[in-house]
């Protein structure tokens, strides 16, 4: 709660590169910020980031978990936040895979679900805003926020579900730095398409795979399709 009988203040970062989202932080304070703090703050984004993607980097394909649930609860849930983000309503599911999220806070809906409903609730051009969050036992979850119209004004509707595994294998690729090429490729030899079968569906030559495949190898770190087959749990392919 703001003023007067709570923080001064209050900051939402995102920490974001031309790879992704890595994390969101929420910052408080006992006065009012001023442009110096902000400028602070901004002078920091770069190198923190840089710091986080790193850090994604080095454990990427290990978080390629299945995201399925127990029982095969598969649907999509729902909760509905108002403008304070307090909970208006919500189905069991949702509840259930909130509270398999861990968040060093007691609050009542985790920080990035808070986040993408903020960017939901007062973005310019009305877009809903997707994001992955991954719950305490490994499994990963798709968040979608989208701003209600009517006479609900900062009223935000959050759609949860488990991640397709295309969705958590996209962001492990995006953490090694790969571009959207590459992590196009990388898709489709993880389907067992061979560097002729890639040419056509992506409409370029052999000789422009093999380059990407070079690239794709040195970035993850192994020598051949194998290995990179072999750096998916299970050697799974994304849907």
């Amino acid at each position: 709660m703001i003023e007067p009988c709570g923080p001064a203040d209050e900051l939402r970062v995102a920490f974001v590169d031309p790879f992704g989202l890595w994390a969101t932080l929420v910052i408080f304070t006992s006065r009012r910020m001023t442009t110096e703090d902000l400028k602070f703050v901004s002078g920091l984004l770069p190198g923190a980031t840089a710091a986080l993607r790193s850090a994604a980097a080095a454990r990427a394909l290990e978080i390629v978990s299945p995201s399925g649930e127990p029982g095969d609860h598969s649907r999509p849930s729902v909760l509905l936040l108002n403008r304070e983000d307090r909970i208006v309503a919500a189905d069991a599911a949702a509840l259930r895979r909130l509270s398999a999220v861990r968040d060093p806070r007691q609050v009542e809906v985790p920080g990035l679900i808070s986040f993408v409903a903020a960017q939901a609730r007062w973005g310019a051009d009305g877009r809903s805003l997707t994001a992955r969050m991954r719950t305490g036992d490994g499994r990963w979850l798709l968040v979608n926020a989208s701003q209600l119209d009517g006479g609900h004004a900062g009223d935000v509707a959050v759609v949860i579900q488990p991640a397709p595994a295309g969705s958590v294998l996209d962001g492990a690729l995006r953490a090694l730095g790969l571009s959207a090429r590459e992590r196009e490729v990388t898709s489709l030899v993880l389907q067992g398409h061979s560097a002729k079968a890639i040419a056509a569906e992506l409409v370029i030559s052999p000789w422009t795979v093999q380059d990407h495949l070079k690239a794709i190898y040195e970035k993850t770190g192994v020598r051949n399709r194998s290995e990179l087959v072999g750096l998916v749990p299970g050697g799974a392919s994304p849907d």
